[in-house]
């Protein structure tokens, strides 16, 4: 990661930090390999088609700038649309639970933390994560802020 911060600026970091939460807890790609791989195939693809005669550079400086644009569509954008088709039905099940849950004790914090380790569905796993961070904070308002925060 300290590549990374060397490389690229805080602001860019963290937008694609954002972006790439939004994929959800079981996507493999990081801030680093993201990155790092556009900028590596940014390079190869300029100096591979900088050897085109006459139009070459323009070209190269043409194809870049759509894959410097359409990369970040075809590796997170459709990835985080799948994964908001597929929030709605989880958190019917995660709430359906939870009012179960409810029912049998009456602790929200408590019952959070029961359907989030049972329910294996990404909507689940990201309460377990929320739940965690904020473990020994007393607020439940923050697991739900950043539950929030971590699906827009």
């Amino acid at each position: 990661m300290n590549i990374v911060k060397n490389i690229f600026r805080n602001s860019t970091i963290t937008y694609y930090e954002k972006r790439i939460s939004a994929i959800g807890p079981s996507s493999k790609l990081t801030v680093a390999n993201f990155l790092l791989s556009r900028l590596f195939i940014e390079l190869i693809l300029f100096i591979a088609l900088l050897f085109i005669p006459k139009f070459g550079i323009i070209i190269a400086f043409i194809s870049v700038l759509l894959f410097h644009n359409l990369y970040p569509y075809f590796l997170i954008d459709s990835n985080v649309s799948i994964r908001s088709s597929e929030l709605y039905d989880e958190a019917l099940i995660f709430f359906q639970m939870l009012k179960l849950s409810l029912n049998n004790t009456n602790d929200l914090r408590k019952s959070l933390e029961i359907v989030s380790q049972k329910l294996n569905n990404g909507f689940a796993k990201d309460f377990d994560k929320s739940l965690k961070k904020n473990k020994y904070n007393n607020s439940i308002l923050l697991v739900f802020k950043d539950m929030e925060n971590k699906n827009r």
